[in-house]
């Protein structure tokens, strides 16, 4: 579980609260809160270090209890040596370490492990919610929250998994797709009707 923990929260940090007390952002009216100022920096740096090969992971079992270590390689290009050092810092782990023990939670026991603390199926969608592109109207009604912003990480603006708009009429986007796959052109004229064609 938390080897698969690990990979989600570099590979798709929306599925994650926090990593070693380093908070993400979350989007639920409840509970809304930005991320802290490190933690895009530090899924950058994870993403370096894993993209180069500079972490390893294995499962250790005995008769009763199951452990995930995570090891950083140390046969890598300096530079990445050079970032896996900034982000045992910025965890708090022990630079000395040679495997680091992946656990659930938001709290690591010590500096030789690393917690972390995922979400729920229904967290992941109230998160994706916040990203939905809400009408203005339905906002001064409060039927509905404002559309939270984009936030800026260490690299510029973080874009979200996944924007949905909303507009008082319906888009002619799946009638596009529909003309193009049947005749080879997205030119409408070539599929309509002199009446009109449909919106539905």
């Amino acid at each position: 579980m938390e080897g698969s923990e690990m990979d989600g929260c570099v590979a798709s940090p929306f599925t994650v609260h926090e990593i070693n007390g380093i908070r993400n952002r979350y989007g639920g009216d409840l509970r809304t809160r930005p991320a802290d100022p490190e933690f895009y920096a530090l899924l950058r740096d994870l993403r370096r270090i894993r993209t180069a090969g500079g972490i390893g992971l294995r499962v250790q079992r005995t008769d009763r209890t199951e452990a995930i270590l995570m090891t950083f390689r140390q046969h890598v290009d300096p530079a990445i040596t050079e970032t896996i050092l900034t982000v045992r810092q910025r965890l708090g782990l022990d630079p000395t370490a040679q495997e680091i023990r992946v656990v659930y939670g938001s709290v690591a026991a010590n500096n030789r492990e690393l917690a972390i603390l995922s979400r729920s199926i229904l967290e992941i969608l109230i998160d994706l919610a916040s990203f939905i592109s809400v009408p203005e109207t339905h906002v001064r009604e409060r039927r509905v929250g404002p559309t939270h912003e984009d936030e800026r990480g260490a690299e510029g603006p973080i874009r979200p998994l996944i924007r949905i708009g909303s507009a008082a009429a319906r888009p002619l986007t799946r009638l596009l797709l529909y003309a193009i796959a049947a005749t080879g052109s997205p030119s409408l004229t070539r599929i309509c009707p002199p009446s009109g064609c449909s919106r539905s």
